[in-house]
C-alpha cells in the first residue's frame, strides 16, 4: 500500500491513470522532463491504479475524469479507503463547473482541466510538488504530535496560573479525564484538599528556588479514586510548567530524567524540521534544537525573542494574517524567510496548528517549518531553463529558415538557368543550416545533460578542452586545488566553448585565467572585454559579433550551468576581458600533495 514518505527521499513517484496509453506516456515524458526528481508510473485504466496503490509506494495520483468501469471520483473513494491522505489530482478532459464541484466535494487535492499546448504539464508539475510538499508537512506535524502523546509518561503544560495548556494521551489515562475535561482547568481540580496545601508549602518553595521538584503525590482520578504518581514539575524559560507523571504502581517509570521536560525535548529534538511553541499572540514559547541550529541564537536566547527579530519586516505583517487564516482543524500554512544570527535569510514553510481551551478560544499554537531553498533554487533554475528555451523558437524562426530560404532560392535559380555557380551557393547554405542545427541541438540537449555528478578537478579539465579546441597559441593558468561536483563531460564542454569564446575574441594567444571565487569560480581572458549593455545578451541564442557563426557557444555555456543548478554572469576581468563568474557551485578545495597521495593510493 502507498507508503509514508521519508524526509530524506528525493524522489516524488507520480501513478497517471488514463485509458489513453499515448496520453498517458505524453504526460509522463513531459512531467520527467520537467524535473528530475520526478518517476512516473502509468496505469491504464482504474483497476490497474488500484492495484499499483495497493502494492506500491505512490506519491501521487493524476487521473483522468471520464474511463470505462470507474470514472475519476469513483477512484478517488476507491484510493482515500486505501490512504487518507495520499494526493490525488484530477487531470480531466471532461471540465464542467458540476465535475469539479464533485471532485472538490470528494475531497481531490486539486483539479486542472486538460488543455491544448504544454503550459498546462508546467502547472500540473507545480500542482504535484505543492500537493506532496503539503501532505508531507502535514504528516510531519502529525508525527511530531504522535510522537508525545505516545509517550508512556503522561505530560501535560500548565501556564503561570496553573491551568492546563496541553495533556497528552497518557496523562488522560491516568487521571481518568478526557483531554477537553482538563485543558483550560487548574490543577487543584486533580488534587485533593491536603495535596493542594503540601503543594504550598513544600513543592512551591522548592520550585521558586530551583525550578525543579521530584517526588510522590496523590491525583484523585475522574471515577474518585486516588491514584499515587511519580512527580516530576520543571519550569522552561518562558514560566511555562511541564508536568510529568507515571503511576508509581502500575506504570514503568524510565528513570524521571533530571529536568521534567526532557522527554519532550527529546521528542521535539528528534524531528529534522524546526518546531516551536508559540503563545496567543505568536510570540516564541519553546523551541527545538533544529531551530537553534538554523538561526545561530541559543534556546535561551530565542526564549526572549519576539518574531519580529527573526523575520523581516514585510513578513511579519504576512505572520499576523497567516495565524487567523486556519482550517477547520486549525492548520493554516505560510512561506516566510528567516532572518539567521549573521543576517542569512533562509525561505521556510512553516505549517501550525491551533491550541484551543474547552471553549474554544486560542491559547496558542504549535507550528513547523521545513528549509525550501533547494525548492526555490530549483525553481529558479526551471524558470531560466524555460526563458531558454523559448528564445529557441527565434533561433528557428530566422536562424535556421534563413539558410534554409536561401537554398531554396539558390535551387530555384540553378534550375531556371542552369548555373552551378547557384548550385554551389545553395550547397554552402545548407552546409551552414546544418552546422546550425548541429549547434542548436548541442546546446539544447544541455539543459538536462548534468544526469551524474562526481568529483572534478578543472584544471584537469581545462587542460583536456584545450587540446579538445585546437588552440595552441592559449595561455591557460588554473588553479589546481580548484574542484567542483558536476558531470566531468558537460563541464568539459562547458571548458572548450569558453576558451574558444577567448580565442575567437581575444585574438589569436589569449591569456585565460581560472579560479575561485566566493560560493564559485570564475573564467577570464585577456581580451576586449563585453560591453556592459551587451553581457546579457550574449548567452542568447543567434548572439555573436562573428559573422560566420550561429553563436550557441555561450547558449551552451549558460544550459551546463542552469543543468548544474550554477548561476552565471558576465562581468570585466582584472584585465580588462571578458570575465564568466559561476556561483551557487558545490566547491571542494584540496591541495596538491593531498591529490597525489590520493593518486598514489
Amino acid at each position: 500500500m502507498s507508503g509514508v514518505r521519508t524526509p530524506s527521499s528525493d524522489r516524488i513517484t507520480i501513478l497517471t491513470v488514463d485509458d489513453d496509453p499515448a496520453f498517458s506516456e505524453l504526460v509522463s515524458t513531459y512531467l520527467e522532463r520537467l524535473d528530475d526528481r520526478f518517476e512516473v508510473r502509468t496505469a491504464e485504466g482504474p483497476r490497474a491504479a488500484l492495484r499499483i496503490v495497493d502494492e506500491e509506494h505512490v506519491d501521487c495520483v493524476v487521473s483522468d475524469f471520464d474511463m470505462p468501469g470507474l470514472d475519476g471520483l469513483e477512484l478517488l473513494e476507491s484510493v482515500r479507503s486505501k490512504d487518507a491522505d495520499l494526493p490525488f489530482i484530477l487531470f480531466t478532459g471532461k471540465g464542467s463547473e458540476a465535475i469539479a464541484s464533485r471532485a472538490i466535494s470528494a475531497g481531490v487535492t486539486d483539479y486542472l482541466q486538460k488543455e491544448s499546448g504544454t503550459e498546462q504539464y508546467k502547472i500540473l508539475a507545480n500542482r504535484i510538488r505543492n500537493a506532496v510538499s503539503e501532505t508531507e508537512a502535514n504528516r510531519q506535524m502529525d508525527r511530531a504530535f504522535e510522537a508525545i502523546d505516545a509517550a508512556q509518561e503522561g505530560i501535560a503544560l500548565l501556564d503561570d496560573d496553573g491551568a492546563f495548556l496541553y495533556v497528552n494521551d497518557t496523562y488522560c489515562e491516568i487521571t481518568g479525564y478526557d483531554r477537553t475535561d482538563l485543558v483550560g482547568e487548574h490543577w487543584e481540580l486533580l488534587a485533593p484538599e491536603d495535596a493542594v496545601v503540601h503543594y504550598n508549602k513544600e513543592i512551591q518553595p522548592s520550585l521558586e528556588a530551583t525550578d525543579y521538584w521530584q517526588g510522590e503525590t496523590t491525583y484523585v482520578r475522574k471515577d474518585d479514586r486516588p491514584v499515587v504518581v511519580d512527580h516530576v514539575l520543571s519550569y522552561t524559560d518562558d514560566g511555562t510548567m511541564v508536568c510529568l507523571i507515571s503511576d508509581a504502581f502500575g506504570t514503568e517509570t524510565h528513570g524521571m530524567p533530571e529536568g521534567g521536560d526532557r522527554l519532550l525535548d527529546e521528542a521535539l529534538d528528534a524531528m529534522e524540521d524546526i518546531f516551536v511553541v508559540l503563545d496567543e499572540d505568536g510570540n516564541f514559547l519553546r523551541a527545538n534544537r533544529r531551530f537553534a541550529e538554523v538561526t545561530g541564537y541559543s534556546l535561551e536566547e530565542l526564549s526572549a525573542m519576539k518574531r519580529s527579530d527573526l523575520f523581516r519586516d514585510e513578513d511579519v505583517g504576512r505572520i499576523e494574517t497567516y495565524l487567523r487564516e486556519r482550517d477547520v482543524a486549525g492548520r493554516a500554512k505560510l512561506e516566510a524567510s528567516l532572518v539567521t544570527k549573521d543576517d542569512r535569510t533562509i525561505p521556510y514553510e512553516f505549517r501550525t496548528r491551533e491550541m484551543t481551551d474547552t471553549y474554544g478560544n486560542t491559547i496558542g499554537y504549535v507550528a513547523s517549518g521545513r528549509d525550501i531553498s533547494d525548492q526555490r533554487r530549483r525553481e529558479r533554475q526551471l524558470e531560466r531553463q524555460a526563458a531558454q528555451f523559448e528564445s529557441f523558437a527565434e533561433v528557428l524562426a530566422h536562424d535556421l529558415r534563413n539558410p534554409l530560404a536561401v537554398a531554396s532560392g539558390r535551387v530555384q535559380q540553378a534550375l531556371e538557368i542552369g548555373s552551378t555557380e547557384h548550385l554551389d551557393a545553395a550547397a554552402n547554405a545548407l552546409s551552414n543550416l546544418d552546422s546550425a542545427i548541429d549547434d542548436l541541438a548541442d546546446a539544447m540537449q544541455e539543459g538536462s545533460i548534468a544526469e551524474s555528478t562526481t568529483r572534478v578537478q578543472l584544471a584537469s579539465v581545462f587542460e583536456d578542452a584545450l587540446s579538445g579546441v585546437g588552440s595552441d597559441g592559449t595561455r591557460l593558468t588554473v588553479d589546481p586545488d580548484l574542484f567542483v561536483e558536476g558531470d566531468a563531460c558537460a563541464i568539459t564542454r562547458l571548458a572548450e566553448n569558453l576558451l574558444s569564446n577567448a580565442a575567437d575574441h581575444a585574438g589569436p594567444s589569449p591569456s585565460v585565467r581560472v579560479g575561485s571565487i566566493r560560493n564559485g569560480f570564475f573564467v577570464e581572458d585577456d581580451g576586449p572585454g563585453i560591453p556592459e549593455p551587451d553581457r546579457e545578451t550574449v548567452f542568447e541564442p543567434g548572439r555573436t559579433s562573428k559573422a560566420d557563426e550561429g553563436g550557441y557557444g555561450l547558449v551552451s555555456v549558460r544550459q551546463i550551468a542552469l543543468a548544474h543548478g550554477w548561476s552565471v554572469r558576465v562581468t570585466e576581468g582584472t584585465g580588462g576581458g571578458a570575465r564568466f563568474e559561476f556561483t551557487d557551485v558545490a566547491l571542494e578545495e584540496q591541495t596538491a600533495d593531498a591529490e597525489r597521495a590520493d593518486s598514489a593510493i
